[in-house]
């Protein structure tokens, strides 16, 4: 005799067979999730505290001048460096101008990068005045731990031009970079020098090349043996990369390994019931 079977126990079944699924699934994904939020708070954590900030000031930031004068600014930089404690190993200094109004006529590099642990700090500088741009780029060789802290960066004498017209023109050092001992750039708060010409007060604007595409100086101002400089042929920093090629951030690897892991594993199971 066949005995009858019983829907109720049948549905009770299924059901508690699908609740105890569905609280795996939830269980995985909460790991899951758990996982991921980690690893990108641990990136995220690890960018706040190695992008700290760079802040430039001027003085004077603004000034009042007549056709034909010449004066000085101050350009002073502010950084307490990187994550740990690192400092920075390199800063390009770039100001921008308006080449019918005002010229950069000489640079004075500053004392900031000898800051920290004793090297010998070089220094390279072009002034291309036809495209309105003065770069000035200081290293530390060897790097030994990078500087921070507050000091004058460089000096700079303008001219303004003889017949200018009146006007507001701005010295600007939007294209200013500092990197830190890894090769890791700094976020830089710039301000402009703000120059008011025989009481003008329009502005006006310039369209500046790209300041990686003007040649250096053949002939750098050196401080030192510029051979353990690791820069590449155009000047520029030679990144520090991982072996595989890509920039590394410590802890955010393993957690997304694991959470792969987690995830075959939960896969695999659901695949032998």
């Amino acid at each position: 005799m066949t005995r009858p079977t019983d829907p109720t126990r049948d549905s009770t079944a299924a059901d508690s067979s699908t609740g105890t699924t569905s609280r795996r699934s939830t269980l995985l994904t909460a790991v899951l999730v758990a996982l991921v939020v980690a690893s990108a708070g641990l990136a995220a954590g690890s960018a706040l505290a190695g992008d700290q900030v760079a802040v430039i000031t001027l003085s004077p930031y603004t000034v009042d001048a007549e056709p034909g004068e010449e004066f000085d600014v101050d350009v002073e930089l502010m950084s307490d460096g990187g994550h740990d404690g690192e400092g920075v190993e390199r800063v390009t200094l770039v100001a921008q101008y308006h080449p019918d109004y005002l010229e950069i006529t000489d640079v004075d590099p500053g004392p900031w990068l000898e800051q920290g642990e004793e090297t010998e700090v070089h220094a390279a500088e072009t002034i291309a005045h036809d495209e309105g741009t003065v770069v000035l780029e200081q290293w530390r060789d060897p790097v030994a731990d990078g500087a921070t802290g507050s000091d004058r960066l460089a000096t700079l004498t303008v001219e303004v031009a003889e017949d200018a017209d009146p006007a507001e023109a701005a010295i600007t050092f939007e294209e200013t970079s500092v990197d830190l001992v890894r090769d890791w750039p700094l976020p830089v708060h710039d301000q402009p020098v703000d120059v008011t010409i025989a009481g003008g007060d329009e502005a006006v604007a310039f369209d500046h090349p790209d300041p990686d595409s003007l040649d250096a100086d053949p002939e750098p101002t050196e401080t030192g043996d510029e051979s353990g400089d690791d820069s590449n042929a155009d000047g520029t920093a030679t990144a520090d990369a991982s072996e595989d090629g890509t920039d590394s951030i410590p802890g955010v690897g393993p957690l997304l390994a694991a959470a792969a892991v987690v995830a075959a594993l939960a896969m695999g199971r659901r695949r032998n019931r």
